[in-house]
């Protein structure tokens, strides 16, 4: 089949990605609105959860239909380029203060994830795993250490401020027209619906797209698949930026890289293991990087900034990233 096409079938697949999670968080805030939940656990939970759909309707199709590259490419391309792209580019709309929570717990954590992917996929769990896999027995850790992160959520929705909260599902932008039970219900069934079917167009495309122009389907996974899936963290966040949340634009990247790694990798493997994760020791060493970048510019620069000429760095050193693996 033509590239042309294989090209407007992938982009129609991210559009209907961005438009079932957008219908997912709508129809799930403005239902526990009425059931009166309060904001800072719609903020948390809906919200977050919502960002990271369309990467796991990805890799949950790509799982089934086994195509191991796309599944881990995705989550780590993904998780590169929130770090990168969508935290440089908030940093460039305004500069980023940090709260003292996120930096003792949400930066260490995103680090401690990214290591943790690492020793799992290139040590391997004797007897059930090997080196360069990820069994079931990978997958249980990972959601092990989801549950503990979400332990953490529910303390802090318990300790953090209404109204912080109160921005933070603000950028969620509920649509005025979400008014009825019936719309949020149609909103809450359609929003998966269109996540599975954009997710099934995507991998059927990228593994087309790949054979066609003789790339791999780990390239395509890295590159054009990360960042469709990635949109969502990325209007947050320069939604959030733009408000003045400063704060939210890198939790939302660091929550949403905590729940690629635990959540939408640990939920892919724990339905089929992969048996070969291929050659991906670059993008792991670029994802802990970026990471620790992020780290050392909150940790050792302007006290808990992050500004716009550090910005810029991690937007020139993501546009680098994509230059390398574009070469091959």
């Amino acid at each position: 089949m033509q590239l042309w096409f294989q090209s407007l079938v992938l982009g129609l697949g991210v559009a209907l990605l961005v438009a079932g999670a957008a219908a997912l968080v709508e129809g799930a805030v403005a239902l526990a609105r009425r059931a009166r939940v309060s904001e800072i656990v719609i903020g948390m939970t809906l919200v977050s959860l919502g960002t990271t759909a369309p990467e796991l309707a990805v890799n949950l199709s790509a799982a089934f239909t086994s195509v191991g590259e796309l599944v881990l490419g995705n989550v780590v391309g993904s998780n590169i380029f929130n770090t990168l792209a969508v935290i440089g580019c908030a940093a460039l709309v305004r500069p980023l203060v940090i709260s003292p929570r996120t930096t003792r717990f949400e930066l260490p954590f995103g680090v401690f994830a990214a290591v943790g992917m690492i020793v799992l996929i290139h040590t391997g769990l004797p007897p059930v795993s090997r080196p360069g896999s990820l069994s079931r027995l990978d997958g249980s850790i990972l959601l092990g250490i989801g549950l503990v992160f979400c332990l953490y959520v529910a303390h802090t929705m318990r300790a953090t401020r209404a109204e912080q909260s109160h921005d933070a599902v603000k950028v969620a932008s509920l649509s005025r027209w979400v008014q009825g039970p019936r719309v949020s219900v149609l909103l809450l069934v359609l929003g998966p619906v269109l996540l599975a079917i954009g997710g099934r167009m995507i991998v059927e495309s990228a593994v087309a797209i790949a054979e066609q122009l003789e790339m791999s389907t780990r390239v395509i996974a890295l590159s054009i698949v990360a960042i469709g899936t990635s949109l969502p963290e990325l209007a947050t966040s320069l939604a959030a930026a733009g408000r003045g949340n400063t704060d939210m634009a890198v939790g939302n990247v660091i929550g949403a890289n905590v729940m690629n790694i635990v959540l939408v990798l640990g939920v892919a493997v724990m339905a089929v293991p992969i048996a070969n994760t291929g050659p991906v020791l670059f993008e792991l060493g670029v994802n802990l990087g970026a990471s620790l970048a992020v780290l050392a510019f909150v940790y050792l620069g302007r006290g808990r900034r992050i500004v716009r000429s550090e910005g810029a760095v991690l937007v020139a050193g993501y546009l680098a990233y994509l230059w390398v693996i574009l070469r091959g």
